[in-house]
């Protein structure tokens, strides 16, 4: 008999998939009776949320009470949605289920959710016949709710609404921020890739090489070169203090696993910096004086010539068109003399 009444509640497949739509979808006034009710939290009644029953969908139901918990709207006091109720409610009862209605604006306030819980609970004990309305509880008075909590506690539901608008524009502000740090990041990598603002790779060639200066004779900081590399003494380095003299470096590395050259730069110490890239073994280093002849090093060989050249060309590649920039040392370009040392002989 037990199996002919179970087989009798089971639900076809289209009812299940509409049940799980909805337990996506739930109304507010259910999820803040879901969290009560759910996992034995309410006198350790167990009850299933949106569960299908044959054709009908319950908003909650306590298979060991054989009861159905109904949360109602306004749509619920329209006379088409009561006649429907009416059958729903015919047709659970001819099978042994009790349906408990209740307002959902009593579930959205606290002094009367406790009264509402009350009647759940005793509804299930006592499984009075015929489905019914929770009765308001009263406003006002004393004793112990079971739920553990008192009749005024906890939150109201503007209180919650306030408190989730405060989150909801911080998350906005937050989102914000993050989206244009990401963009910033982005658009970095990309310049970083050789691919973005070539100007400012230029601006930045130019800066560094128009701050060199000598080194003394015989000192360690001297400007030497080769025909894909420099480095020198400078007072306009990219990544240190601007006016310290500082030792920069610019490099070409053609890497042939990636197949691509890449512009490196390094401040005295530091780790390089790829400031761009593209493809092939492309690009080279030209070293002029003052009558613009150019060499790939410096000082051209068997000429006597200041520590600095006149002009740095670096031949390097924008797209797919060569792109040669230009920059001139502003500086003294003879190496500075040596300081002497005066020793005052002892008396």
């Amino acid at each position: 008999m037990r199996s002919m009444v179970e087989g009798a509640l089971r639900a076809p497949s289209r009812t299940f998939s509409r049940a799980r739509e909805l337990r996506r979808r739930m109304t507010l006034p259910e999820v803040v009776l879901w969290e009560v009710l759910r996992k034995g939290r309410l006198a350790g009644l167990r009850f299933r949320r949106q569960h299908p029953i044959g054709p009908y969908i319950l908003d909650f139901f306590c298979l060991s009470a054989r009861m159905a918990v109904e949360v109602d709207g306004f749509a619920h006091d329209t006379a088409a949605q009561g006649r429907h109720d009416q059958r729903r409610e015919a047709w659970l009862a001819a099978r042994g289920i009790r349906v408990f209605r209740i307002l959902a604006s009593d579930v959205l306030r606290d002094e009367r959710l406790e009264g509402v819980l009350l009647e759940i609970e005793r509804a299930a004990a006592l499984a009075p016949s015929g489905a019914r309305r929770a009765s308001p509880p009263p406003q006002s008075g004393g004793g112990t709710i079971p739920s553990g909590r008192p009749g005024a506690a906890g939150f109201t539901i503007i209180e919650i609404l306030v408190v989730l608008i405060i989150v909801a524009l911080i998350s906005g502000i937050l989102l914000f921020a993050f989206e244009r740090v990401l963009d910033i990041r982005v658009r970095l990598a990309a310049f970083l890739e050789g691919s973005d603002v070539p100007t400012l790779v230029a601006g930045w060639f130019r800066n560094s090489v128009e701050g060199l200066l000598p080194d003394i004779e015989g000192g360690g900081d001297r400007f030497t070169d080769s025909p894909r590399s420099f480095s020198g003494l400078s007072v306009a380095p990219i990544d240190g203090m601007a006016g310290v003299p500082t030792r920069i470096t610019w490099r070409l590395d053609f890497e042939a696993g990636a197949g691509r050259t890449y512009l490196r730069y390094r401040d005295a110490d530091g780790d390089p910096l790829t400031v761009a890239s593209w493809p092939g073994d492309l690009g080279s280093l030209s070293y002029c004086g003052a009558d613009l002849s150019c060499g790939d090093r410096w000082p051209p060989p068997m000429e006597r010539a200041s520590e600095l050249p006149a002009l740095i060309r670096l031949n390097a590649v924008k797209g797919t068109d060569f792109w040669p920039i230009l920059a001139a040392p502003q500086a003294d370009r003879a190496p500075l003399p040596k300081i002497p040392r005066f020793d005052t002989p002892g008396r």
